[in-house]
């Protein structure tokens, strides 16, 4: 509940991280890398805190590098849930919403399953690529995908976190 989320703490942290992408870190697309490349930094470090398994995916694509995190918690093998979000813009934006919300839920579930570990494999996963590759098998969550199957993983259920907060402007109305 709203209550848990802000007797704990957790709704500064999720501020916190939004800020952090979509204002100190800024740009995440094709054409600012070093954006995604601190986003990616600002991801690992949070899935290492939370004391995930945390291990990269990179793929290259036009002579660039790109690469989604992964933290996985609970049983190292066995059934996975997959839990995700882009960590990448649409170019020129801040992304707030779109989906430094999303990675900022990502974050705080990681933080919540390292204090405790679920009895499931859960599989935290930080895509690039989503915005500027869309519908294609650019995308990092595509490239995620398809490695899962290449490895044999049973994937009982996958979860998009994608705008999970907005910004409202009703409180401006008069």
């Amino acid at each position: 509940s709203l209550m848990i989320l802000a007797s704990d703490g957790a709704v500064e942290r999720l501020k916190d991280h939004v800020t952090a992408l979509a204002h100190t870190i800024g740009a995440r697309d094709r054409a600012h890398p070093e954006g995604l490349r601190r986003a990616a930094d600002h991801i690992r470090a949070a899935f290492t805190a939370a004391r995930g398994h945390v291990s990269s995916q990179t793929f290259t694509i036009g002579g660039a590098s790109y690469e989604n995190v992964l933290a996985r918690f609970g049983p190292p093998a066995g059934t996975r849930v997959v839990i995700g979000a882009h960590y990448d813009a649409v170019e020129d934006s801040p992304g707030a919403d779109d989906n430094a919300s999303g990675v900022a839920g990502l974050l705080e579930l990681a933080r919540r399953l390292g204090k405790r570990p679920p009895s499931l494999t859960i599989e935290l996963a930080a895509y690039s690529l989503e915005e500027s590759a869309f519908a294609t098998d650019q995308m990092g969550s595509v490239r995620h995908a398809r490695a899962l199957k290449q490895e044999g993983v049973d994937v009982r259920l996958m979860i998009s976190l994608a705008m999970i907060g907005s910004v409202s402007y009703t409180h401006l109305r008069a």
